[in-house]
């Protein structure tokens, strides 16, 4: 996401800035970083609102401007972003952009393979919006879709053993496999038609009806535009930069030496 940047300068006159300017340029700053603040607080506000927020630590933009994202004297500009560049690609500010950006304008999100469907986590492993699904049943962890490793390798989805019919058959040539599903850890194994992937399933035990669906496919899912980024940065920017700037700009004069 486009970082939005609000600034203000002091003025200047010829090469240097006189007194009174140091003081716009330091009441500057702290309206800056004021403003900014105030904008993630309220960002922060609205995705507890508009969002099911199961790691606040994760989810939530820092609630304190990091030192990057701060106005000084020498850049009077400061920042209202959902993640930095700190920890790479891999980061928590990265991931967290990577997931909440797409919720800005909305649409949908498409498969980008048709062979790996969008995993939707059913009651049986999520009762509750608010539940966190346990990792260890997350379909690359099962070995159900390829997984990318920290070494660059990708680990490709499991097809071997024995895969059920929707009428409980077992298959087990390599071509039929391919044709209806995959196999993968813990006793889960994925279900498919000639024209549609169902989901994946897991055996809870050895009668033929002792499965439960544990991942619903689906090749498209609306993405509602909740986010309301662009729309927090201008409202917060229009109502509170002027305010917090004459508020500064008052106690530099006032503490100015």
């Amino acid at each position: 996401m486009t970082l939005i940047r609000l600034n203000v300068q002091a003025k200047r006159e010829g090469e240097s800035i006189t007194g009174l300017a140091k003081q716009v340029r330091f009441a500057a700053v702290i309206a800056l970083n004021r403003t900014v603040e105030e904008a993630h607080a309220d960002i922060r506000r609205g995705i507890r609102q508009r969002f099911v927020v199961r790691v606040p630590s994760f989810i939530l933009p820092p609630q304190q401007l990091p030192k990057i994202w701060r106005a000084t004297k020498e850049r009077p500009s400061a920042f209202f972003a959902l993640g930095d560049d700190d920890g790479g690609s891999g980061g928590i500010g990265a991931r967290r952009e990577a997931i909440l950006t797409k919720f800005e304008a909305g649409g949908r999100k498409t498969a980008s393979d048709p062979s790996f469907p969008i995993a939707i986590p059913t009651r049986a492993i999520r009762p509750s919006p608010q539940v966190l699904v346990p990792r260890a049943l997350y379909p690359k962890n099962l070995r159900l879709t390829p997984r990318l490793e920290a070494s660059g390798a990708t680990v490709p989805a499991l097809r071997r053993g024995k895969v059920r019919t929707l009428e409980g058959r077992a298959v087990g040539s390599k071509k039929r496999r391919r044709e209806l599903g995959l196999q993968g850890i813990g006793g889960t194994f994925t279900i498919a038609t000639p024209d549609r992937s169902i989901g994946i399933f897991q055996r809870t035990g050895r009668g033929r009806g002792n499965i439960r669906l544990i991942w619903a496919f689906r090749q498209s899912i609306p993405i509602p535009a909740r986010l309301q980024w662009v729309e927090t940065a201008e409202r917060i920017a229009g109502t509170r930069l002027q305010p917090n700037f004459e508020g500064a700009l008052e106690f530099a004069l006032r503490t100015a030496r």
